[in-house]
């Protein structure tokens, strides 16, 4: 996400400097590359990131009842110890 969004402020500071120094003529550069690629590198971070955040809480999930199980168990072992003192 980061590196696409540099791509993208870096081409446009680049372009913007080349109209600046060239006083708006055609003679300069335009990083058309490295505009179009910053947000789509950006897009593609955002897609993955909530991919990876569906696949956590899936996990989370399927596993929610194996450490509900564990710390029931846990809390009855510990209820448990204290009446047989």
């Amino acid at each position: 996400m980061w590196i696409g969004l540099a791509f993208f402020i870096g081409g446009v500071v680049l372009t913007l400097g080349g109209f600046a120094a060239s006083g708006g003529g055609g003679g300069s550069l335009v990083f058309w590359g490295a505009i179009v690629w910053g947000p789509i590198q950006m897009i593609r971070a955002g897609i993955r990131m909530r991919q990876i955040s569906e696949a956590l809480m899936r996990g989370i999930q399927a596993n929610a009842w194996k450490a509900r199980l564990a710390s029931d168990r846990q809390a009855y072992e510990s209820y448990a110890r204290g009446y047989g003192s």
